[in-house]
């Protein structure tokens, strides 16, 4: 009964509503915490309702959100992954965060390296694996950038959002040391699918992946969140002969004006 009118009062809620609570520190961990509260109620996880993850389960937590169990969180890039991944596939989810996407990977595909260096977000995805009882899935607990070197992982509350970080920060961090896609592959099957959600690092992680691009050319499908990022994605994936496309088939260009938000494109080799 309660995870019913948790569902319900999920979906009536107007978007400007959850938009002001998701804006708002403070009410949007109240709202978290009374959701998922009500949703665990009645048992720890959950199937997602519809889409490409449908059927697969949830561990239901503070992270766990009404679109994540709808089956309509990122539902455009949840249908090019289902489009894209085949069955021998490898994959790479970087910004993995509770690993959402990485179960449709994994579902899809045949193994999934989910890199999630915020140790919150690694243990939602742990408790995924367990409720899907997934052995394809391996968690990566380092940052990737444009090369080794020591950074500031700057860490939200909620399992998103997390990040590299090159000025202060209000939220906590950790130095850890950072990776490359080139490096990682030397000792890792190599990726034929790379999924990259880094919070503006987009750019500097395709640049620490130049012997990939050059010689397995994996897809990519990439959300870029800055336009100086941007311009990096275009030079490096351009340098490598690949096209562009958004996430619904359509040509990506950047013109003279700044990209409006959060823009995902999908990238493939001539």
């Amino acid at each position: 009964m309660l995870r019913s009118l948790a569902v319900l009062a999920a979906e009536k809620t107007p978007v400007w509503v959850k938009k002001w609570v998701h804006n708002n520190r403070f009410f949007d961990r109240i709202a978290r915490k009374t959701f998922s509260g009500m949703m665990t109620v009645e048992g720890g996880t959950i199937a997602v309702k519809s889409g490409p993850l449908a059927g697969l389960k949830l561990a239901i937590s503070e992270h766990t959100s009404h679109a994540h169990i709808s089956g309509t969180y990122e539902l455009e890039t949840q249908h090019a992954i289902d489009e894209l991944v085949q069955s021998d596939f490898v994959c790479y989810d970087l910004g993995a965060s509770i690993g959402y996407l990485s179960l449709l990977m994994a579902r899809k595909g045949k193994h999934v390296y989910a890199f999630e260096p915020a140790p919150h977000a690694a243990d939602e995805i742990r408790k995924h694996i367990a409720a899907n009882r997934f052995e394809n899935i391996t968690i990566v607990g380092e940052p990737v950038s444009d090369q080794e070197r020591q950074v500031k992982f700057a860490m939200t509350d909620v399992a998103y959002g997390s990040g590299i970080a090159y000025a202060e920060t209000e939220w906590p961090s950790l130095e850890l040391t950072a990776t490359t896609l080139d490096k990682f592959a030397v000792t890792h099957p190599l990726p034929d699918f790379i999924k990259i959600d880094v919070e503006g690092e987009e750019g500097r992680v395709l640049v620490g992946a130049q012997s990939l691009l050059q010689g397995k050319k994996p897809i990519i499908c990439c959300e870029i969140h800055n336009e100086e990022a941007a311009r990096e994605v275009q030079r490096t994936l351009a340098s490598h002969g690949y096209r562009m496309t958004t996430l619904d088939g359509g040509p990506f260009q950047l013109g003279d004006a700044p990209i409006p938000g959060e823009v995902q494109i999908l990238a493939f080799p001539k």
